[in-house]
């Protein structure tokens, strides 16, 4: 677990549940998750906010690996490295206690993200050039 995923890879093995807080996740950071092959992700935020066409969510799931998406920045408080949890469908266990619950992303869900996303990406973009234009003034 790691609240930055490129410090996380560089520890996480193959079968483990990897336990993030990275929104709109990349496909650099989709891949290299896939490479290691997590039994699952728990993310803190979401995987895709649909600001832009983040693909890293889509890519993880088309790959096989479930993704439980804004289960709150609190697992980090609850949990340490190491420590055995249990998912069950969009709920996150430490022995017998609830620690977490988000929800369990779906292809089709993903996909109507990204569709929404890319009608948002021209407004997302306009802001940044008139954001950029107001700081050089």
């Amino acid at each position: 677990m790691d609240k930055r995923t490129k410090n996380l890879v560089t520890r996480l093995k193959r079968n483990e549940i990897a336990v993030i807080d990275h929104d709109d996740i990349d496909e650099v950071a989709a891949n290299t998750l896939i490479h290691i092959r997590p039994q699952a992700i728990i993310n803190a935020q979401p995987s895709i906010t649909g600001r832009y066409p983040a693909r890293g969510a889509y890519k993880l799931l088309k790959a096989g690996i479930p993704i439980i998406d804004e289960v709150g920045e609190l697992i980090f408080d609850r949990l340490r490295e190491g420590s055995l949890i249990e998912v069950k469908g969009n709920q996150i266990f430490w022995g017998n206690e609830l620690i977490a619950e988000g929800q369990l992303l779906t292809l089709p869900a993903v996909q109507t993200k990204l569709e929404e996303s890319n009608e948002n990406i021209t407004t997302e973009l306009d802001n940044f050039v008139d954001n950029t234009l107001e700081y050089a003034k």
